[in-house]
């Protein structure tokens, strides 16, 4: 197994168990959670409510089953695990404790930011950002 295929097995398994780092997670889904009062059949609001959470970006209202919690700022220097990036100062940017320095996506756009960040990653300094 090449070098290159255990740190990606790695980087995998430690980005997997923060999906489990619920405290800061937690926070930040809070956050951008709406409450909209739910009415009755006359009408009126009927003191119950249904929480939707706002994408930072599209600003559109999803079910928490529909956001995904992403790092502000990439935690890696592009895609990958790139030559010279410290494992633990690596960690430390990937298992925050501050929830400010996260946002609430729609998958959607979790995508598309995740795409231009892997593009920007693969780019040669020279080429520009």
């Amino acid at each position: 197994m090449s070098d290159q295929k255990i740190k990606n097995m790695i980087r995998g398994a430690i980005r997997r168990s923060w999906t489990y780092y619920d405290a800061v997670r937690k926070k930040a889904i809070e956050e951008a959670t709406v409450r909209i009062p739910i009415k009755n059949a006359k009408g009126d609001n009927s003191g119950r409510f249904s929480e939707f959470v706002r994408c930072a970006h599209c600003q559109e209202l999803f079910r928490k089953s529909e956001i995904d919690v992403d790092h502000k700022v990439p935690v890696g220097k592009g895609f990958g695990w790139p030559p010279g990036d410290d494992l633990l100062d690596w960690v430390k940017r990937l298992f925050v404790t501050e929830h400010e320095v996260l946002q609430c996506l729609c998958s959607d756009c979790h995508r598309v930011k995740t795409k231009e960040e892997r593009q920007r990653g693969k780019r040669k300094p020279s080429d520009g950002l």
